[in-house]
């Protein structure tokens, strides 16, 4: 039974994120309408979250290491509640915003801190394994988020959204007192030394393999984001689908995601990390061009903008496992750190790419399209750039192409 709650947990904690902003995507409408503003300014609610999540992560894993994973989790999970609460109450359009930022700050512990627990449970090998089979949450709970949203937003209104998050948030808590066990025996005194921090940052920031990859990962994701920003105002708004059946076209098209991820467990043994991300990113620019090629020539209906971008999240799944690991396999004794600043990096992305698009030309199928094809095209161009040009020092040997393979392999039983 132990076992069973603890691994129940560790994926709902996984799972925050997707929780926190999938299940929100089809009620941004509505909220417009609800506090008489625009797009814009309701863009601010992911954005602000985007923010938050970014500059919290930086922190929760060396909060972690100092204090332990436990006391930390709780909090994290607690500033989520509230947050969530303040959002459930927000009188303003303003006010959400200010409570969607707290929200993610809170939100941001969850999987950070989730994931250094596997890797204290678990040796490496067996680790990768553990992490195999959360990660096959990542692929359906996006997929089924949106549709939950819009059931919840048809059935009552958008306030029920954030009922379902708090209600999540104080299982969650419950869930942390009765079967979590402290993971971190270990303690690290000097995890919170600012100067050290600042050099680990620094140094990866120089390097010009991981910047490369990182940014690819950065630019990779602006392009989802241009997804999840702009799906609901250009389908829900534009094409005057129901917000409970935009879900299912959602659904459809992250599961492509799941897709790609198998297709980059089965060839990265083969091809290498390298000519994996390449691949993805090349047809990745591909689906991106296609996608903006077609609005362009007013080709703007449902069947344009969906099956290119089924393509692309279909390259993201190739992308993402191989850049990541590419970026963080570097550093085995800072690989903490390594992740923070990924995550940094790209949620910092997709809030600059959130806000630009509101403001400068609103969202439409021909923008986000547009969009799309610049974050495809500039992901592919740092991609040659930077990382591709330095993987003759980038060596990844059998044992941790082996755990390479088994962490990012969604769906598929490791072993």
């Amino acid at each position: 039974m132990k076992r069973v709650a603890f691994w129940a947990l560790m994926v709902t904690l996984i799972a925050y994120q997707p929780i926190a902003t999938d299940t929100y995507l089809p009620a941004l409408p509505t909220i417009a309408r609800v506090f008489a503003t625009d797009a814009a300014m309701v863009q601010w609610t992911l954005s602000a979250f985007f923010l938050g999540t970014a500059a919290a992560q930086l922190f929760y894993g060396p909060l972690s290491d100092r204090f332990g994973r436990k006391p930390v989790l709780l909090a994290g999970v607690a500033i989520f509640l509230a947050g969530t609460i303040a959002c459930l109450l927000a009188p303003t359009i303003e006010t959400l915003i200010v409570a969607r930022f707290f929200q993610a700050v809170g939100c941001s512990a969850a999987p950070t801190i989730a994931r250094a627990t596997v890797r204290d449970v678990f040796a490496r090998e067996h680790a990768a394994r553990a992490l195999a089979y959360l990660g096959a949450a990542m692929g359906i709970i996006p997929a089924l988020a949106p549709i939950v949203g819009g059931v919840l937003l048809t059935a009552f209104d958008w306030r029920a959204i954030f009922v379902l998050m708090a209600a999540i948030a104080g299982v969650t808590m419950l869930g942390l007192l009765g079967f979590f066990h402290e993971t971190n025996t270990r303690p690290d005194p000097h995890a919170l030394n600012l100067k050290r921090m600042g050099a680990n940052y620094r140094e990866m920031l120089g390097e010009r393999a991981f910047m490369g990859f990182a940014l690819t990962v950065a630019f990779s994701i602006g392009g989802l984001v241009m997804f999840l920003s702009g799906s609901p105002h250009v389908i829900i708004t534009g094409h005057g689908v129901a917000a409970d059946v935009y879900g299912y076209y959602f659904a459809a098209i992250v599961l492509s995601y799941t897709a790609g991820t198998l297709a980059a467990g089965r060839l990265t043994l083969r091809l290498g990390i390298e000519r994996m991300v390449l691949i993805g990113a090349v047809i990745g620019a591909a689906a991106g061009l296609t996608q903006a090629g077609l609005a362009w020539a007013g080709e703007r209906s449902l069947l344009a903008l969906l099956v290119p971008q089924g393509f692309y999240i279909f390259c993201l799944g190739i992308i993402l496992p191989n850049a990541l690991a590419g970026a963080i396999g570097p550093y085995p004794t800072k690989a903490g750190a390594a992740s923070a600043l990924l995550g940094f990096l790209q949620l910092t992305t997709a809030a600059c790419v959130t806000i630009a698009m509101a403001y400068a030309v609103g969202w439409t199928q021909l923008s986000m399209s547009s969009g799309l094809a610049a974050m495809s095209v500039l992901a592919l161009g740092c991609f040659w750039a930077l990382a591709w040009r330095a993987r003759d020092r980038r060596v990844l040997d059998p044992a941790e192409a082996r755990a390479t393979e088994a962490v990012y392999t969604v769906g598929r039983r490791p072993g």
